[in-house]
């Protein structure tokens, strides 16, 4: 069952027309019957911009208002994947562990450590190409986009690993 948002028009600020190796925003509206990886990526990234200015809260996991693995667990769920609602799990067991930053492709769970303490992943967010993250931020209270992670000194030195989950 497919019960993410449908909406026609255009994802926020789309640019790309959901092009698996681009950056941009993603425009694929619905999960086709037998999708492939690169249409199940697609999906999952519109799903997450559907998401862009709802509300921050702690432990909430949508629809009108999330967690940072809140999030990233509702999106993928639209796509068949079972994810745990802690940013710390997302970062241990949630797929192919991506090392660097560079490595890191459209669709792939970014893992940070933004707490001080041992290496604990304490938020997520998913990675959209050309250094682009959608997550929703305590710090800015709601779900956006962050550009430039990976020439960000705050992101690089707070990145911990990635996941590839198709």
């Amino acid at each position: 069952s497919n019960n993410a948002p449908k909406n026609p028009s255009k994802a926020p600020d789309a640019g790309s027309g959901g092009s698996s190796s681009g950056g941009g925003d993603s425009t694929q509206d619905h999960l086709p019957d037998n999708p492939t990886r690169t249409e199940k990526i697609e999906y999952v990234i519109y799903v997450a911009q559907q998401q862009l200015g709802k509300p921050y809260v702690y432990g909430a996991s949508g629809t009108s208002k999330y967690d940072c693995s809140g999030l990233t667990l509702y999106c993928y769920k639209q796509v068949g994947v079972s994810l745990p609602h802690s940013a710390q799990m997302q970062g241990y067991n949630s797929g192919t562990k991506i090392e660097g930053l560079a490595n890191m492709q459209r669709g792939d769970i970014v893992c940070m450590n933004t707490v001080s303490d041992s290496d604990l992943s304490d938020h997520v967010g998913i990675y959209m190409g050309n250094g682009k993250m959608i997550d929703a931020s305590s710090s800015r209270g709601k779900v956006r986009t962050t550009s430039n992670i990976q020439s960000s000194s705050y992101w690089t030195s707070h990145f911990i690993c990635g996941f590839r989950i198709f």
